[in-house]
């Protein structure tokens, strides 16, 4: 399955190209489970183009007038390393998957993405999403955060495969 050209041309792509085609890829291999997570695939799957879709909505719908800039050391070392440590984070409910997850309801997520990238690549500079953790980041950091926060979610996903 190819992405359509709104993932090629938008902001978040520049950064997530390679991460959201690997997503999309993981669905076709099914929902697998391991020792490496409690959580199986399709719930990493879930996840993060939830937490994609949950960010870029606040971001979009934030006031650029109220950005600014908050210190944060959880911030500073999760954004040095590129990676977030396994088992440290918890998800907001908001983006926790449901108990059931289907291929069709991932491929749904990808569309709702689709429109959602377009108004990411649209939006100001300094608007922003508040993380609980690291307050403030505007609309670089916020693409530098989803990065780091699905490469964590793929590199889960890909060790739960090399074991089935």
């Amino acid at each position: 399955m190819s992405l359509s050209k709104t993932f090629q041309s938008s902001h978040l792509n520049k950064l997530q190209n390679h991460e959201l085609h690997e997503l999309r890829d993981a669905i076709a291999k099914g929902n697998h489970t391991s020792l490496v997570s409690s959580k199986g695939t399709y719930w990493h799957i879930d996840h993060s183009l939830k937490a994609i879709i949950a960010i870029s909505t606040a971001l979009t719908e934030s006031n650029p007038k109220k950005y600014s800039l908050e210190f944060s050391l959880s911030r500073i070392y999760i954004f040095s390393r590129r990676s977030i440590p396994r088992g440290v984070g918890k998800a907001p409910k908001v983006v926790l998957p449901p108990e059931e997850i289907s291929s069709s309801l991932l491929e749904d997520q990808f569309s709702v993405l689709e429109t959602l990238l377009t108004k990411l690549d649209n939006a100001d500079s300094k608007q922003f999403f508040k993380h609980p953790y690291f307050g403030k980041l505007n609309k670089r950091r916020t693409c530098i955060f989803l990065r780091i926060h699905t490469r964590h979610h793929l590199k889960i996903i890909r060790d739960i495969l090399k074991t089935v």
